[in-house]
């Protein structure tokens, strides 16, 4: 099988991956009400509220943290 008949998958990058920090229970408390609020209220994905923690609190999360995080 040349390069051509391989399957369009198999040519694409993989996926990123999300750099994440462990933060403290201390952080994760302060930015509770934050993502209670993105979560709950507004109704946004995992996805999206990490991209906000990011950006407007250089909160660096993933959508995994995030949910175990919710759960508690």
């Amino acid at each position: 099988m040349d390069h051509q008949d391989a399957p369009a998958s198999s040519m694409l990058p993989p996926p990123k991956r999300v750099e994440t920090v462990r933060y403290k229970k201390e952080e994760w408390d302060q930015n509770r009400p934050i993502i209670e609020g993105m979560y709950t209220l507004k109704g946004m994905n995992l996805k999206a509220i990490a991209a906000v923690l990011k950006e407007e609190r250089d909160f660096v999360v993933n959508g995994r943290q995030l949910k175990r995080k919710i759960k508690d």
